[in-house]
């Protein structure tokens, strides 16, 4: 079974059993029993989980396609379901871009912030794999198989 391809980003949910695989438009989540949800399309390009909480999946997206920067967009965990933040296409007005401060262009508090994030969702990553490379036994993770 293939649950995802083109997997960018694997980021654990803290406090959720629950693993993210993340392309550049969209996420599956895994969880205990196998897939718990795909996600609608949800950037043009350039998907990024920055955060992640019980009760908020956090991501950036890139809107320059269309025309627009980059956006913040918030989904349940549970479910998947677009919390706050515009759909592809539609205007984002209050989609947390403040609330969550990552900043602009140029802000480089705001990036400062934001780098801070992907490094600690980086080091999530990394201990879920070893959790789940412990779990599962020694098998070269790193070798392409079709298995």
């Amino acid at each position: 079974m293939v649950a995802h391809d083109q997997v960018g980003q694997v980021v654990p949910v803290d406090g959720a059993d629950v693993l993210l695989l993340v392309r550049f438009i969209d996420i599956v989540a895994l969880g205990p029993t196998g897939i718990l949800w795909r996600s609608e399309r949800l950037a043009v390009d350039d998907l990024i989980v920055v955060d992640t909480r019980p009760d908020a999946i956090v991501c950036t997206r890139s809107m320059a396609m269309l025309g627009g920067g980059v956006e913040t967009i918030t989904l349940d965990p549970a479910t998947g379901v677009l919390l706050q933040g515009g759909r592809l296409g539609e205007p984002s007005a209050g989609s947390g871009i403040a609330s969550h401060d990552c900043g602009e262009p140029g802000d480089t508090a705001g990036q400062s912030r934001l780098t801070a994030m992907a490094q600690n969702v980086g080091s999530k990553a990394t201990a879920t794999r070893q959790s789940i490379q412990a779990t599962l036994g020694s098998r070269d993770w790193d070798q392409d198989s079709d298995s």
